[in-house]
């Protein structure tokens, strides 16, 4: 790793790709680049630990409040942590994971694939579309949340949604005290509790939505 620490402003800057890199700043962005290929960024305040267009085999971390890593495009194979911010955001993630103590701890504007998200009073994952995704939030938030979820496996150790979804199919949901798996429309799903509109290929709906 090419390592440098800035104590004000982003630690590396690359205006167009980053190999093999680590950056650290006391304020700001610890790595910022277009493209980001198994670099590493921190942030000691509220910056993000690593921001870039594309991002491959990344890890950024935030100790504050910003984003531990996001990728305006696509994140693969990378890892983001933020104290209080969002550990990952993307606008796709593939085979990613994210942790937060309070924020999401990942997060898919469009679709998150292979992915992991934990926090430990928010969302663990959040996405448009979640595909063979796993989520878990041990405070009273959901453990996954998406507009659809595919194969997926959402877990809540409060009396949150362990997974909510308009469209579910194959997926599962566990929450201690809440709803398991919550859904407008569940194909193949099961969970501790099952609360839905519509379903299909299901038993009879024991628990009708409120």
């Amino acid at each position: 790793f090419r390592r440098v620490l800035s104590r004000s402003g982003t630690g590396v800057r690359a205006g167009a790709t980053a190999t093999g890199c680590y950056g650290h700043s006391a304020t700001g962005p610890g790595l910022s680049a277009t493209t980001a290929n198994n670099c590493q960024g921190q942030a000691d305040g509220n910056g993000d630990g690593l921001d870039a267009i594309t991002a491959n085999n990344c890890q950024g971390q935030s100790n504050g409040g910003g984003v531990g890593l996001s990728a305006s495009q696509i994140a693969t194979g990378s890892y983001g942590v933020s104290g209080t911010g969002t550990g990952l955001v993307a606008n796709v993630a593939n085979n990613c994971s994210g942790q937060s103590n309070s924020g999401t701890g990942l997060k898919a504007s469009q679709t998150a694939t292979g992915s992991y998200g934990v926090s430990a009073t928010g969302p663990g994952l959040s996405a448009n579309v979640a595909n063979n995704c796993s989520g878990q939030s041990n405070g009273n938030d959901r453990g996954l949340v998406a507009n659809q979820a595919n194969n997926c496996y959402g877990l809540n150790y409060g009396a949150g949604y362990g997974l909510e979804a308009d469209i579910a199919t194959g997926c599962y949901g566990t929450s201690y005290y809440g709803a398991g798996l919550y859904a407008s429309i569940v194909n193949s799903c099961d969970g501790s509790t099952v609360f839905y509109g519509y379903h299909y290929n299901m038993p009879p709906n024991n628990y009708p939505t409120p």
